[in-house]
């Protein structure tokens, strides 16, 4: 009797032991969670964004975001409790450290979970050309959602309104920056509204080593009538050199002749070279059916120019 007692004790304990872990409550367990998404060779964002256990958010922007700087939000304990669901179904723990192709110009992401004393961090760059299970690229999506970081990487009027809270005002240079690096991401649609809104026309996204304007990108991407607008609310005002060159360069690229006379009008250095190549030379580059004309008006506006 007192051994089939023990025995049926020992099949307990080992049935228990078979269940899997539920998930503590994370605001009691130090949890933090981080997904921070690095550079490539083009307009990749870049930024890093924390949860902590509390429901605490920490955004981090880099390059080519909307919101360029910190800020701190809230979401809720059952938002990261379900988050951290998703950890276990991937069984996070036993995934190798690093998951990288090697190639050069990819760009590297990294999740990180800190929970209950253990801390496992995991690399993916191009994961999933060399044996990355799915389920990691589906955490680091997952982390955004939850996080809500897409407002805050591609400009529109829930940043805008979201910075509010942050006592960020929609003419701020944040956001006149952050609309420069989000034009390539919008319709002119929707960068008529947020101009209309009161996002400044003049703001620059800072790239690795430079600067584009709003008014470079609208020019790069043949969108004439938001160039206009642009120019028209002083997307130009006090623009540096290499402002005034990278638009220059960009009307001479884009094909575009009624682009070219608008950035003509404003007098620029015909001089300016583009990565350190003549301008007439850069626009016989182009190949595209507006360059005969770009050409020609370069050859008439530069005889017309005072030299120096």
């Amino acid at each position: 009797m007192l051994r089939s007692a023990i025995l049926s004790i020992v099949l307990l304990a080992l049935l228990g032991a078979c269940t899997s872990e539920p998930v503590d409550d994370p605001s009691a367990s130090n949890t933090v969670i981080t997904l921070r998404r690095g550079v490539c060779m083009g307009s990749c964002p870049v930024y890093e964004v924390t949860i902590d256990g509390d429901g605490k958010v920490t955004f981090d922007g880099g390059y080519f975001v909307a919101v360029a700087t910190s800020i701190d939000y809230r979401i809720s304990t059952r938002d990261v409790a379900d988050l951290l669901e998703k950890f276990k179904a991937a069984d996070f723990f036993s995934l190798e450290d690093r998951y990288d192709a090697g190639v050069d110009d990819a760009p590297t992401y990294e999740i990180s979970l800190q929970i209950d004393g253990r801390k496992k961090t995991v690399i993916d760059s191009m994961g999933s050309h060399v044996g990355a299970p799915a389920g990691l690229q589906d955490l680091e999506r997952e982390i955004d959602r939850v996080a809500g970081t897409r407002r805050w990487i591609v400009l529109g009027p829930d940043t805008v309104e979201g910075l509010k809270e942050q006592d960020i005002s929609a003419d701020s240079q944040i956001l006149a920056d952050g609309f420069a690096c989000s034009l390539e991401s919008i319709s002119d649609d929707q960068a008529f509204a947020l101009l209309q809104a009161g996002i400044r026309a003049n703001g620059t996204c800072p790239a690795m080593g430079s600067e584009r304007s709003s008014v470079e990108v609208a020019a790069a991407g043949g969108r004439l009538a938001l160039m206009r607008k642009l120019l028209s609310l002083g997307g130009m005002r006090d623009a540096s050199a290499e402002v005034k060159r990278g638009v220059l360069c960009a009307a001479v690229l884009s094909g575009e002749p009624e682009i070219l006379a608008e950035i003509l009008a404003l007098h620029p250095d015909l001089q300016s070279r583009c990565w350190g190549i003549p301008l007439i030379d850069i626009a016989r580059t182009a190949g595209r059916p507006g360059t005969p004309k770009i050409v020609e008006m370069l050859k008439a506006a530069s005889a017309e120019s005072p030299r120096p």
